[in-house]
């Protein structure tokens, strides 16, 4: 097996930029479709380690599955949201996650029925956990190492201004053929506080890379609903739009 890029080759240290991108829409130029989104800019001002056994899952039979809910604090889809933010719009997790029993599948959604990370899902395709559907998931087998996740389990949460609405959303499967199981997700990564960077000439030199910046992109390739999860307190204050070949340097026309 190839070596996996882990979620500690993503994370950020103090004084880190990074791009918050919300891929939005694709504008024809010149007869080209080029991709852009809204992106808003922060800097790294602190970080502290941020590591989740969560062990509330519920046991599933062989070849069951456990619809998407969000992690509460006493069971899936129970108490106040273990991944809220409740106040603080310049607070951030970021993480990569692993389940701990080889044979179950984790599937993971923004709230609201989204697309999910690298795919392109509508309603009606959206992987199913309680059908096992064989796409969009993580599998516990698949990761090196349970407390440093491979990058493409990268998540990232943030307060919306909704303290009783959750970010993402969870859904989980057990392909094992005989064996009832539960175990745990395993959620690592960091907390950062941040500060928005509001200078346009500044976002332009970390978009082109002249500054150096990591991009994180939010919610797949598809956003329909972006607004309903980006703080009133962000817009027009740090964002600013972003095409792709300002990020890449490469002309696509």
């Amino acid at each position: 097996m190839a070596k996996q890029k882990k979620i500690s080759d993503r994370l950020l240290d103090e004084g880190d930029n990074f791009i918050l991108l919300f891929p939005t829409e694709t504008a024809e130029v010149e007869g080209h479709k080029v991709t852009t989104g809204r992106g808003f800019f922060f800097k790294v001002l602190s970080w502290d380690r941020f590591i989740l056994e969560y062990d509330h899952l519920t046991a599933l039979d062989a070849g069951s599955g456990a619809d998407y809910d969000y992690l509460g604090e006493t069971g899936v889809g129970s108490g106040n949201d273990v991944l809220r933010i409740k106040d603080d719009v310049w607070w951030f997790y970021h993480f990569g996650f692993a389940m701990s029993a080889d044979p179950i599948r984790v599937y993971r959604r923004m709230a609201g029925r989204l697309a999910l990370g690298g795919f392109e899902y509508h309603e009606a395709d959206e992987p199913d956990p309680t059908a096992g559907d064989d796409y969009g998931y993580v599998l516990g087998a698949e990761v090196d190492d349970t407390y440093d996740p491979p990058a493409y389990t990268e998540t990232v949460c943030w307060y919306t201004g909704k303290t009783d609405k959750p970010l993402w959303e969870w859904g989980f499967y057990n392909e094992h053929p005989t064996k009832q199981l539960t175990g745990k997700l395993i959620l690592v990564g960091r907390q950062y506080k941040v500060i928005p960077i509001t200078k346009p000439d500044i976002q332009r030199d970390i978009i082109a890379g002249r500054i150096p910046r990591t991009i994180i992109s939010v919610g797949g390739l598809r956003v329909t609903r972006a607004d309903a999860f980006i703080p009133d307190d962000w817009k027009n204050f740090n964002e600013h739009t972003v095409a792709f070949t300002e990020l890449t340097g490469v002309e696509v026309i």
